[in-house]
């Protein structure tokens, strides 16, 4: 009973991380928006803006590979099939942000596709993070 009681407590916590992180990589995104938004209407005397934002993009396509990991540990009920669309979502955000993001240095037409492309991740992964936490705080 206490060893069912531990486990169920570890998966809990490891749902909250999955949580947390994919809410970081969201939150990732809104800055990335300042920022464009910021460098394109001339707020920001440089490019520093542009450099900022392609640098967190970077960042949150490594973060957004942890959120996978965890649904390896925390034991989400198969039927959520949490660990293929965190998977899916996270190979996605990468080659949004490496090879459309980074494409747009020589092809400006790819931030017609970049652009929503990332609404739509920054989407799937408030939905991931909302299905994780119910899972989690079900457990």
């Amino acid at each position: 009973m206490f060893l069912k009681s531990m486990q169920a407590t570890e998966r809990s916590r490891v749902a909250q991380a999955y949580v947390w992180l994919t809410g970081i990589v969201t939150a990732m995104v809104f800055v990335q928006g300042g920022l464009i938004g910021a460098y394109l209407y001339k707020s920001v005397p440089d490019s520093s803006a542009l450099t900022v934002h392609g640098d967190i993009g970077v960042m949150a396509g490594f973060v957004a590979i942890v959120p996978f990991l965890l649904t390896l540990r925390a034991k989400f009920p198969r039927a959520l099939r949490l660990g293929w669309w965190t998977f899916a979502w996270a190979l996605l955000w990468n080659i949004q942000g490496h090879v459309l993001g980074f494409g747009i240095e020589d092809e400006r037409w790819l931030e017609m596709i970049h652009i929503p492309v990332a609404l739509l991740l920054l989407a799937w992964g408030m939905v991931l993070a909302h299905t994780a936490h119910r899972a989690g705080s079900d457990s």
